[in-house]
């Protein structure tokens, strides 16, 4: 039960799920993977496959996405903050409450 911070930004730690790779060796220190560039790639991905899996929420179901974001709004404002690489990503994801919107 390893938590390992470099595959998922924190933004993302309500995302849960396995990541199979033949790219990594099984007996390697975490120094190394920390260094590895097959690493940087998964994250990528990873990140990617859970932002198109939101995405495609989003717009197919729209009553899901409103729970979604009810449960999980706020680390997806903590990523605009922290995550400068994403930061254009996570901008069709957000909502902000303002006068002409309601309660969302």
């Amino acid at each position: 039960n390893d938590k390992f911070e470099d595959l998922v930004p924190r933004w993302l730690t309500f995302a849960r799920g396995v990541v199979d790779s033949e790219d990594l060796p099984l007996n390697v220190g975490r120094e190394i993977l920390q260094k590895s560039r097959t690493l940087k790639i998964i994250r990528k991905r990873v990140v990617r496959k859970v932002l198109d899996s939101i995405d495609e929420l989003r717009e197919t179901q729209p009553d899901k996405y409103d729970q979604f974001w009810s449960s999980y709004g706020k680390y997806f404002k903590v990523g605009l903050v922290e995550d400068l690489d994403y930061k254009d990503e996570l901008k069709r994801f957000v909502r902000f409450f303002s006068s002409k919107s309601g309660d969302n």
